[in-house]
């Protein structure tokens, strides 16, 4: 596993070097033009941080880098900041800026490092580490390592560590600071209670989009549903552009059981990008149940126009309505080489392996069970369907979604050929 480029970026300021506050007050790091005001705006925007002012903060550095542009220490600070906030780019050209500054010091042995570098995630974490432990009081490290943590998924308890510290020095701490540790705690912990007071201080400190977007996804989380849902409706009133709040006020209300409600946020979602594919899969499937299979299998269709590619999810949901004949016209056939398509092992097996899945989830928007299709299916086959017939073969005699029955398999293969499904004549005709 690779160090993502962001933090490789960090671990080159840290690597090699024994503390930070020694060089950090040497005249190179804050520029050679005014470096005593250079620093005074510095602890003045820290000064917020503390505070947990950083709007405010922010303000100061952007301010105070154009004025002192070669200090280095407030590029570092505005490129933390803008990490924070999910400004790649911005934390990007920041860190390149400190580059730029000074190779030989302490910031700038940022610059030695490239973009395509490799570094083991395991390595660049324990150098990390290694800095913040020689440099306790500097917090932005800190903060960088438990922002990284969170992204990546990976050191998530030292990670937390980081966050706690944090919060004990900056009383009380930047919305930043408590949004990204509750989405640690979240997405990585699973401390849904704990993740849930800290993004409300997120929210009480900025109440915006984003900050309600993620308390309103914990409390989903909680399934606390209609509360989830009243702040989504707050986030989309704020950003209605923004097809992921779309999208997840649709899942809410899904789980509540309003499907034609969800069906219409679906459709939303749907037409402003970024999600379009699984928005229509979600809107396909509330169609479903609230009784028009037909109508929800043209969704699937739609979705597999606007993806392109094969392994999506509306491969899935339309591999399934074509082996059951469930919405659209009953095709094992076709079924199999979407799953062919996908890769990931031998198609019949993924398959057999998404409905077990489907068996376990509880989502009101997994595709429908395999006992209720099944039900489905064989009325079509009792009916001579002799594309039914031949699906209900194939189901049991690989043992799709039931147990493996070769007697039943070949009742349906003699039925489908006698109806003159071709295949199931020539399979006939080599058991004989």
């Amino acid at each position: 596993m690779r160090w993502s480029w962001v933090l490789l970026l960090v671990v080159g300021v840290l690597a090699g070097c024994s503390t930070i506050p020694e060089k950090e007050t040497s005249e190179s790091a804050w520029g050679l033009t005014a470096p005593d005001a250079a620093r005074a705006q510095y602890d003045k925007a820290m000064d917020y941080l503390r505070k947990g002012r950083q709007k405010d903060a922010e303000q100061i550095v952007g301010e105070a880098f154009q004025k002192y542009p070669e200090s280095q220490r407030l590029w570092f600070m505005y490129a933390v900041l803008a990490l924070s906030r999910q400004e790649t780019d911005a934390a990007v050209q920041a860190f390149m800026k400190v580059r730029d500054l000074n190779e030989e010091s302490l910031l700038g042995i940022t610059a030695q490092l490239t973009l395509d570098e490799e570094i083991e995630v395991a390595d660049a974490f324990k150098r990390l580490k290694k800095r913040i432990d020689q440099n306790p009081d500097e917090m932005l490290l800190r903060w960088l390592y438990a922002m990284e943590a969170t992204r990546q998924g990976v050191f998530v308890e030292e990670g937390a560590a980081q966050f706690e510290v944090i919060l004990e020095a900056w009383d009380p701490a930047p919305a930043m600071v408590h949004h990204i540790y509750a989405t640690l705690l979240a997405s990585h912990l699973n401390l849904l209670e704990k993740a849930l007071e800290h993004q409300q201080f997120a929210a009480e400190i900025e109440p915006n989009a984003q900050t309600y977007y993620r308390l309103g996804f914990i409390l989903y989380l909680l399934q606390r549903y209609e509360e989830s849902n009243q702040l989504i409706e707050k986030v989309v009133e704020m950003a209605p552009n923004d097809p992921i709040a779309w999208f997840q006020w649709g899942n809410g209300l899904a789980y509540m059981g309003d499907f034609e409600a969800a069906a219409e946020k679906f459709m939303a979602a749907s037409k402003l990008g970024i999600v379009t594919e699984v928005s229509l899969v979600c809107w396909g499937r509330c169609l479903e149940r609230l009784g028009y299979p037909a109508q929800g299998y043209r969704k699937y269709e739609e979705a597999l126009a606007s993806s392109g590619l094969p392994g999506g999810l509306a491969d899935s949901y339309a591999a399934i309505s074509k082996l059951y004949g469930y919405g659209t016209a009953c095709d094992f056939e076709g079924a199999v080489e979407i799953f062919a398509a996908q890769g990931g092992g031998p198609a019949i097996d993924v398959l057999r392996e998404q409905l077990e899945e489907i068996s376990k989830t509880d989502n009101p928007l997994a595709p429908e069970r395999s006992e209720v299709l099944l039900k489905h299916l064989t009325a079509m086959a009792e009916e001579n369907d002799e594309n039914a017939q031949y699906s209900m073969a194939m189901i049991y005699r690989y043992g799709i979604g039931v147990e493996k029955n070769a007697a039943i398999s070949e009742k349906w293969i003699k039925r489908a050929a006698e109806n003159g499904h071709e295949i199931a004549k020539r399979m006939l005709a080599e058991t004989r």
